[in-house]
């Protein structure tokens, strides 16, 4: 059933503010205040393999964050021979914790 972007819909907006959002394709649902501090509570969980997005305007939409692979920045031989000789000595395992 997971579809990869799933759109979630306000249903209703409560007098204090909390907003309930649905998901008709999983039947997800929360419950959300915004103001004065963000929460949010799952009232049924749908399906969590899918990334859920909305909006309260026909306007705007908001959705999962676009993510693009960039280039390693180049660095010189000289600046990369003094990180190597630099690390060299280090002894991550200990650093780590991590037992023999």
């Amino acid at each position: 059933m997971s579809n990869l972007h799933h759109e979630m819909k306000l249903e209703k907006t409560h007098p204090s503010g909390a907003q309930v959002w649905f998901c008709p394709l999983c039947e997800r649902m929360l419950l959300i205040q915004w103001h004065p501090k963000f929460d949010m509570i799952e009232l049924k969980a749908g399906d969590g393999n899918a990334s859920h997005f909305g909006s309260t305007s026909d306007d705007l939409r908001i959705g999962p964050p676009q993510i693009r692979e960039e280039e390693a920045p180049e660095i010189s031989a000289e600046l990369r021979a003094a990180l190597e000789e630099a690390l060299e000595d280090v002894d991550f395992d200990d650093w780590l914790g991590i037992a023999d």
